[in-house]
């Protein structure tokens, strides 16, 4: 799976401790799907491309730093997010007579809120980091009836959804090689719950996942404006992908 995402972020400073910001992203997906269709006497195993460009899900945040640093207290600033569904989620995107995504996704489908709490401590050349969040995703009743092979009668209906929420938390450190260029080590881990779904007029309940990754990142300040960051995120965890690399080149421009 290659994902590239271009988005714009607007951040304002409403004080000098309390920012706002949105988010618009545009999500470019391609990816190789390889699907087994069992039948009453055969199974049929095929493999498909699958690439989309769209609108992402707009992204809502509010940022308040709680504390300065001085002292023995560390830099903690008090964040919360909101997540849209203006991408297309999985249950809007068109599917073949199997009931197999014709197209992937660019958004998760439901709406989300998450507080999350960020510490830093400044140790120069390194500043220590952990935060700790609770991302809580809304239900829906999808209410939608989609072809199926597998299913008796060849249609299955999905009702109501009720997403898994996630605890999330993560610590590491940053240190500085010069004015330009940084390194960062650190460690992510994503608990997520249960996720409940309604087919066929049942009630059908997934495993929870928890997804463990080590990360490496560097960071190199190309100018002012213009910054290259490249991560590199290890599972550690069943669930977590194995290998993950991130390439981000964010574009600042200050409007007023």
């Amino acid at each position: 799976r290659n994902v590239i995402t271009s988005s714009v972020t607007a951040r304002y400073g409403v004080t000098h401790r309390f920012e706002i910001e949105a988010k618009v992203p545009f999500v470019y997906r391609d990816e190789e799907q390889t699907n087994t269709v069992v039948q009453q006497n055969s199974q049929s195993v095929g493999t498909s491309n699958l690439s989309q460009g769209d609108l992402g899900d707009i992204e809502f945040a509010g940022h308040y730093q709680l504390t300065s640093g001085a002292g023995v207290l560390p830099v903690t600033v008090a964040n919360l997010r909101v997540k849209s569904t203006t991408g297309e989620g999985p249950f809007e995107v068109p599917r073949d007579a199997n009931g197999v995504e014709t197209e992937p996704t660019t958004g998760s489908g439901f709406w989300a809120i998450e507080p999350s709490l960020t510490m830093l401590v400044p140790s120069d050349p390194v500043v220590f980091y952990g935060n700790v969040g609770y991302l809580f995703n809304f239900k829906r009743d999808v209410n939608e009836t989609f072809q199926s092979q597998q299913a008796q009668g060849g249609q299955t209906t999905i009702g109501e959804v009720d997403p898994g929420d996630t605890i999330r938390t993560g610590f590491g450190m940053a240190f500085g090689l010069n004015q330009r260029t940084s390194l960062s080590l650190g460690y992510q881990h994503d608990f997520i719950r249960e996720t409940e779904t309604e087919i066929n007029q049942q009630t059908q309940t997934s495993e929870s996942l928890q997804v463990g990754s080590l990360t490496l990142g560097t960071n190199y300040q190309a100018s002012d404006s213009t910054a290259i960051n490249v991560n590199i995120q290890a599972g550690v965890t069943e669930e977590a992908p194995d290998v993950r690399l991130l390439v981000r080149v964010p574009i600042q421009l200050q409007v007023f």
